[in-house]
């Protein structure tokens, strides 16, 4: 039988949350939803963000590309 006091693992992340942890503004995350169109996070009927782990490692391949300054023809996905 599994432990019980073992942590839960969190599934879903806020814009704020995911902002904080890669270094961007919320803004900058929902414009590269519209520039990115794999980059679709969960929504609720209020329209509020909810982004998975996956979600979170696209979005810091995609801010390692747009840092590198190369031309976006070459990296649109």
């Amino acid at each position: 039988m599994p432990p019980l006091n073992k942590p839960v693992e969190k599934r879903f992340f806020t814009i704020t949350e995911v902002a904080a942890e890669v270094g961007e503004n919320a803004s900058v995350l929902r414009y590269w939803e519209k520039e990115f169109r794999q980059l679709t996070p969960r929504t609720n009927a209020r329209g509020k963000r909810f982004y998975t782990r996956k979600d979170i490692e696209l979005i810091e391949r995609i801010h390692a590309l747009v840092r590198s300054h190369i031309d976006r023809t070459y990296y649109r996905l």
